[in-house]
Formats: structure tokens, C-alpha cells, sequence
């Protein structure tokens, strides 16, 4: 910079030594030889000034003072100068500032520059139109100023739509419409931005110019399908889609018509079919032919009821069908009933019941038949109105039992027969009452029995008094002269040792706290309920044989009296195939009856080889000690007598006390000697819930 500067000077020094005037020096005696021109700054903005300084000097150098300047600037337009060196800067540009002083001149380069731009400070946008249709253009225009509210122009300007599925705008701000929605159109200059909402509604439809209707097929068999199809077109021919189409048949006895132009051919003739969409119309005929009969494949039967009162009615419907599943209508049918006692059908299927049973209700079409079954049921009965329970009063000992009858009758007093009826007590402690009317005595005291059959009821009054004591006396025992066959007091220390001498099936275990010592139990569950001991000893007609047992507490093998045979309690056998003697523990009603029924679950015997003694077990003559009331828990002891042959007859004594004795009875046996035991007992029924154990200890066997 400082060599052109030197330069500068020199070629001004330069300059002014060839323009020195030559003529006389002015006053003072010394010519100007150099003129210097000095700017406060090379670089001005438009419209600012500066004042240029001019100096003169002589050849020596010596500064000139009082001569005047004359100054000029080379490129006016750029920068100018009045007669005082006062700057002007006009436009960008470049220019020299000069000054002359009696033909010397000085010169200085001076730079004016574009002034800085105002900011932006708000930008608007404007809509040619703020709604357009989609498809339609418009122009978006953007207002720039500064922040005193001046118009700014030139500056640069950017735009932008929010959904350009809406509308795009342009870089000059030109805006096409796509489709229906709102976008907000974005003018940006300078960092600051403005907008404005462009809404754009759907283009309305072309309108419909013509409809023309086309049928696959033209022609169709009734009870057959078509289609129909509509073409819209505009003005110019163009296909339109979307558009709403009704149609209609001219005659729906023909065919009809669906919403979609499905056709559905119903009897032989033609309709026109008119397609409808935006008030024009077009049609084309369709032809409808009939049809052959096509044939019943399968004849389905149902019933309005399919059991219904003797007396009432009822209806018969038959579905027929074809090969294809299709239903057929307008077919002869003919009825049957393959029991017109039962009941009757008619012609056109109304059923009339005639009496209870059933009956195959038949329909045929065309040889193929269907069926359906019909029950008939009774006429339901006369309500019972009222119950008489005979006798009225009765009066048993604990243990005994009444036997009650119930007679049912209608309004009108008539006897009726075969009525259900439920017996009840209303003190359960003092008697009970089986479903068959018999009442036991259970402990002293009064109850009334009723019996109900459907709403009515009537009531007999009980009264339980204490039964006399029992026979004096005890079980026999062997004695001195007796012959003893068996005994075991259990007495091992080992469930083997124990069961060695027996053959055994079902589930026992050792017991230590016996009777005397060891004993036996018997588990009588699900999956055990067939427990027994078996034993042999040499063939006897009179025998004796005495077992203590002790159950456990509760224990009852009727399973809440759902096995009412109970269980096999012990079993004595003839050699061979002779039958066997069985004692058991059941709820069966012995004989004789002798007005004494089973009191629950008591010890009875039956001899399967006697000609003349009665099928069912024998009755006890003491009803007061039966198994359901030596279940407590403690030991207890059974003796039996068994004689066989003519006139034989078994004992039994519980406790020392006699219940069973038939030895006055006659009955005639088999004549073959007992030579085989088995015991406790095998269930005859198991039902779940029904576990329990019996404890055996101190068997004999012996005899006189």
C-alpha cells in the first residue's frame, strides 16, 4: 500500500510539474509546485459527505497558504464536489477527487458504497382468493417491512405450503389447488415469516350425461340369477365412477332387482330393467323363461311340538328339496301316521292326538319320504285335593315300627289311585318314616306323621314309648366237655405271623390295642371292599362259632342307605358245592314279619340249600342291638348257633343278648356238615364316601 501511494504522489508530483505555470510568480515570489489532496476516509456510503483538504506547496516544499482550489470529481454520478471540497457520495462507485491550484492539481481515490440494508421485521401474506376449488390456481403475495412500518421491496422471498396433499405454492408464490382440505400458505424473508389459511373444496362432480344398462344373461330361467350392469358417461363420453345408481324393475312378478343389479328370476314373462343415477336413466329388457320342475331329492319333517297331551292338536310341516339343497315349493305332499290310535294326520298335516304312545308321522313327495317321531302323553290327572292318613293315632315301643297308609281323593271326594306321596315327620329324634309310610320309633316322646301328594297333605299322630327289657340269659361258651375246633386270640406280633394261618383277600392291618392283646383290621374302602379271612376245620353238624368286633365309630355298610343289602357278615360253608349259610348286616326286611320290620342295618341269617325257609332274611326277635348301634367305637361280641339238616335252624346273640332264633320254625336243610368260614364281611354295593374298619379279635369255633 505504501509503494502505491508513492506512486500516486509521484505521478501527481509528476503531473504538477508539467503543468507548473511558467508564467511570473504571484505575489510573495514562489510558485505552486505540488497540490496534495487528503479525504477523512477513502470509503463513504451513499449519502454521506466529507470534506476533501487541499495543500499547496512551492518547489522547496514550503507549504503555500491563500491559494485558491478549484476541485472536481472524475465520475460525478458517483460522488460530487462544490467549490470547498465538500463530498457528496451520490451511487456505488468508484471515483477521484481532485483539486488544482494555478495549473498544479492533487487527486484522492474515493470509494462510495451501497448503504446496509433495513432488517425485515413483519411479513404479511395475502390470498388472491382464500378459497379455491381443487384443480383451480392462486397467487399468494407477501408484504415485507421494517420495523417502522416502511414497505420493503427487493428483498428475497421463500414459500411453503403446510400439506402439499392440499396445495403446493410456488417459489413466486403461485398456488395449485390438489384436493379438498386446508393448508396454510408460508411466505419467509429474512428469518421472519407470515402466513395465511388456503381452504380447497372438492371440484364438483361431472355431471351424468347418459346410463346405459347391460344384462348377463338377457335372458334366464326362473328361479335363476343375473347381473346388470350401469355405465355412466359425461357430455364428452367419458366413463364416470362413484356414482349413486338405483335401479328397478318393471315388473317384480318377473324378476326383481337388488341394490347391486342382482337380478333374481321369478316366473316366465319380461321386465324392463332401469338403471337411475343423477336424473338419467337407461334400461334394457330382460326375458324370463320357465322352468322345468326340478325333482325332490330329500323330504324333511318337523313337528310344531313334538310330544304333546292327548286330546290337543298340533302341525306337520315338510321341507322339500332338491339335489342342490335348493327348497321346493308348490309339490303334492301326502301325510301319514304309522299309528292312527295314537294319532291321526291330515291332509294337509294337522296332527290330532288320540291316546299316549308315539307314532312316526310320515311325508311324501314325488317317491321320496321323510319322518318325524310324535309322542303322545296322557291326559295329566285329577288334582289330589284332599289326604287321610290311617290309622290316626298309633303307639310303638323305641325300635318298632307302624306301617301308615295314605288315601288320596279329588275335589268331588273320589278315590284316586297310583298318586304319588312323601312321607315326613316332624320330629325326626322321636320317629321317623319311610318313603313307603313306615314308621320306626326312634325314642320316646310324640310326633306326627304327614303324608303330601301335590299340594294337599293329611297327618296320623305317633307316640314312642320304651321298649320292655330285653330276655334274661347270655351267648352259650364252650365248655369243659365241648370239642373245640378253632381258636385265635391274635395274638402275633406281625401282620404275616397273624394272617399265616388263614387264606386272606382284601386289605387288613395289625392293631395293638385289641380286645386281649393283638388284632386284625379290615379296611373296607374304593378300592378294598371285599375283606375276608378263610378258615377249614373238620365237617360239624351243630356248630358253634364267637367272634369279638369293633368298628369304627359310625361305620355303616348301607353307605347312607344307598345299599340297603348291606354287606356279607360272615359266611359258613358245606364242602363242595353244597350251598352256604349267610349271615349279614342289612336294612332288608326279614320273615316271618310278624309286624316287626328291620329296624336298620340288624344281623340276619338266610340257608341258601333250605327247600322251605324264605327267600328273604330272617327278623329279629330283639331289634333293640343291631350294628347301627354297636358302631360306637367299642367291642363288641357275635355268637352263632348254625344246625343243620330237617328241623335245623341258626342263633344269633350280640352282647349275650338272643336277636335271631328260628329254631322253632321247621324249616328242613341240607344235611352236610359246616367245614369252612369266611369273615368279617364283603360289601354286596360300594358307593364313595362310605370308608370304614372293622377290628376282629378272640375267635372260637367249637361244638357240643
Amino acid at each position: 500500500m505504501r509503494n502505491l501511494i508513492l506512486a500516486v504522489f509521484g505521478l501527481v508530483f509528476a503531473g504538477a510539474a508539467c503543468s507548473k505555470d511558467t508564467s511570473a510568480p504571484p505575489a510573495g515570489g514562489a510558485y505552486v509546485a505540488l497540490v496534495s489532496v487528503t479525504l477523512p476516509s477513502p470509503t463513504v456510503v451513499v449519502g454521506e459527505t466529507e470534506h476533501g483538504v487541499a495543500t499547496a506547496k512551492d518547489v522547496t516544499g514550503t507549504l503555500l497558504s491563500g491559494r485558491p482550489m478549484t476541485w472536481r470529481s472524475s465520475v460525478p454520478a458517483v460522488a460530487s464536489v462544490n467549490d470547498a471540497g465538500m463530498i457528496s457520495a451520490l451511487a456505488p462507485g468508484a471515483t477521484m477527487i481532485s483539486a488544482s491550484a494555478e495549473g498544479v492539481s492533487g487527486s484522492a481515490s474515493l470509494t462510495v458504497n451501497a448503504p446496509a440494508p433495513i432488517p425485515v421485521a413483519s411479513v404479511s401474506v395475502s390470498l388472491s382468493a382464500s378459497s379455491v376449488v381443487a384443480g383451480q390456481s392462486a397467487q399468494a403475495t407477501a408484504t415485507v417491512k421494517d420495523a417502522g412500518g416502511n414497505t420493503l421491496s427487493g428483498r428475497v422471498v421463500t414459500w411453503e405450503s403446510s400439506n402439499n396433499g392440499i396445495a403446493t405454492v410456488s417459489a413466486t408464490g403461485s398456488i395449485v389447488a390438489v384436493t379438498a382440505g386446508t393448508a396454510t400458505i408460508t411466505a419467509s424473508s429474512e428469518g421472519v415469516n407470515g402466513s395465511a389459511a388456503l381452504t380447497v373444496t372438492a371440484a364438483p362432480p361431472v355431471p351424468v350425461a347418459t346410463v346405459s344398462v347391460s344384462l348377463n344373461p338377457s335372458s334366464v330361467v326362473a328361479g335363476q340369477t343375473g347381473q346388470a350392469t350401469a355405465t355412466l358417461k359425461d357430455a364428452g363420453g367419458n366413463t364416470l365412477s362413484g356414482r349413486v345408481v338405483t335401479w328397478q324393475s318393471s315388473s317384480q312378478g318377473v324378476a326383481t332387482i337388488s341394490s347391486s343389479g342382482g337380478i333374481s328370476a321369478i316366473a316366465a314373462g319380461t321386465t324392463t330393467i332401469t338403471a337411475t343415477s343423477e336424473g338419467k336413466s337407461g334400461t334394457a329388457t330382460l326375458t324370463v323363461t320357465a322352468a322345468s320342475p326340478v325333482p325332490v331329492a330329500t323330504v324333511t319333517v318337523s313337528l310344531s311340538a313334538s310330544s304333546i297331551v292327548a286330546g290337543q292338536t298340533g302341525q306337520a310341516t315338510a321341507t322339500l328339496k332338491d339335489a342342490g339343497g335348493n327348497t321346493l315349493s308348490g309339490r303334492v305332499v301326502t301325510w301319514q301316521s304309522s299309528a292312527t290310535g295314537v294319532a291321526t294326520v291330515s291332509g294337509s298335516g294337522g296332527i290330532t292326538a288320540i291316546a299316549a304312545g308315539t307314532t312316526t308321522i310320515t311325508a311324501t313327495s314325488e317317491g321320496k319320504t321323510g319322518t318325524a317321531t310324535l309322542t303322545v302323553t296322557a291326559v295329566p290327572p285329577v288334582p289330589v285335593a284332599s289326604v287321610t292318613v290311617s290309622p290316626t293315632t298309633a303307639s310303638v315301643q323305641v325300635g318298632s315300627t307302624q306301617q301308615y297308609t295314605a288315601v288320596t281323593r279329588d275335589a268331588s271326594g273320589n278315590v284316586l289311585t297310583g298318586r304319588p306321596i312323601t312321607w315326613t315327620s316332624n320330629a325326626t329324634g322321636v320317629a321317623t318314616v319311610s318313603g313307603s309310610g313306615l314308621g320306626t320309633g326312634v325314642a320316646t316322646g310324640s310326633a306326627t306323621i304327614t303324608a303330601t301328594s301335590g299340594t294337599a297333605s293329611g297327618t296320623a299322630n305317633i307316640t314312642v314309648t320304651a321298649p320292655p327289657p330285653p330276655p334274661s340269659g347270655s351267648a352259650p361258651e364252650p365248655g369243659g366237655s365241648d370239642v373245640v375246633l378253632l381258636q385265635d386270640n391274635f395274638d402275633r406280633t406281625s401282620l404275616s405271623s397273624l394272617l399265616a394261618p388263614y387264606v386272606t383277600r382284601g386289605t387288613m392291618g395289625l392293631v395293638t390295642d385289641g380286645r386281649s392283646g393283638q388284632a386284625v383290621r379290615f379296611l373296607y374302602t374304593g378300592a378294598s371292599s371285599d375283606n375276608l379271612l378263610e378258615t377249614t376245620f373238620p365237617i360239624t353238624t351243630d356248630i358253634y362259632f364267637r367272634f369279638w368286633y369293633r368298628s369304627s365309630p359310625g361305620a355303616d355298610p348301607s353307605c347312607q342307605g344307598q345299599n340297603d343289602s348291606g354287606f356279607k357278615w360272615f359266611m359258613a360253608w358245606r364242602p363242595g358245592t353244597a350251598p352256604r349259610y349267610t349271615m349279614s348286616v342289612t336294612n332288608a326286611d326279614g320273615v316271618p314279619y310278624q309286624g316287626r320290620p328291620n329296624a336298620g342295618l340288624e344281623f340276619t341269617s338266610h340257608d341258601q340249600s333250605s327247600t322251605n325257609e324264605p327267600a328273604q332274611f330272617l327278623s329279629n326277635i330283639n331289634h333293640n342291638i343291631r350294628f347301627s348301634t354297636t358302631n360306637e367305637g367299642n367291642w363288641h361280641k357275635y355268637t352263632l348257633h348254625i344246625k343243620v339238616g330237617t328241623g335245623g335252624y341258626e342263633q344269633i346273640w350280640v352282647d349275650d343278648t338272643l336277636l335271631l332264633d328260628n329254631s322253632g320254625m321247621g324249616y328242613n336243610h341240607d344235611a352236610t356238615g359246616i367245614s369252612l368260614i369266611q369273615f368279617p364281611g364283603t360289601m354286596v354295593r360300594w358307593f364313595a364316601g362310605c370308608d370304614f374298619t372293622v377290628d376282629i379279635d378272640d375267635l372260637v369255633v367249637w361244638h357240643k
